[in-house]
């Protein structure tokens, strides 16, 4: 009897949680001493390889204007990112990280590297192989999935195998 997609999808959902809950940081891996909420990490993430404008953070997060322009004024005043205007328009603002912010983040992707090299050290070759060919058609599957999103659902879908 094969499985079908619908179980196959509910046991991956079921394992990636499963796996978000043991690969926490653990005690001691406390990578910041910055009391950080999650949109405010996702927003430093996201700063992390550009600037972006207000609109683009809260679009990022599914939030508006006014949530992301609260969240960013914390992330501020904690001296992690800073405000540019825009010469051409005043009403544009974008943010970036301040050497502080970067500081941070690379010192939390630091941790999530070890972390991984660490589970990556219980597998054997063929299986950490298995893990990146898995890896690698999960990020496929989720650039599909955002140009759906963005380009509507006409485009990028693919057929049901």
């Amino acid at each position: 009897m094969q499985t079908s997609k619908r179980e196959l999808t509910k046991r991956l959902v079921e394992l990636l949680e499963r796996f978000y809950v043991e690969v926490r940081c653990r005690p001691g891996e406390d990578w910041s001493d910055i009391e950080l909420t999650i949109p405010q990490l996702r927003t430093l993430v996201l700063l992390r390889s550009e600037d972006r404008r207000m609109t683009q953070i809260a679009d990022y997060l599914g939030t508006s204007l006014p949530s992301a322009t609260s969240m960013i004024d914390r992330l501020f005043d904690k001296g992690l990112v800073e405000r540019m205007a825009d010469e051409h328009d005043r009403r544009v603002v974008a943010c970036r990280l301040t050497a502080q912010g970067t500081e941070e983040v690379e010192r939390f992707w630091q941790l999530e590297q070890m972390s991984m090299i660490r589970l990556a050290d219980q597998l054997d070759a063929d299986e950490l192989g298995t893990v990146v060919k898995a890896m690698e058609l999960l990020l496929q599957a989720a650039k599909r999935a955002q140009a759906v999103h963005v380009d509507g659902p006409d485009r990028g879908e693919r057929s049901e195998s």
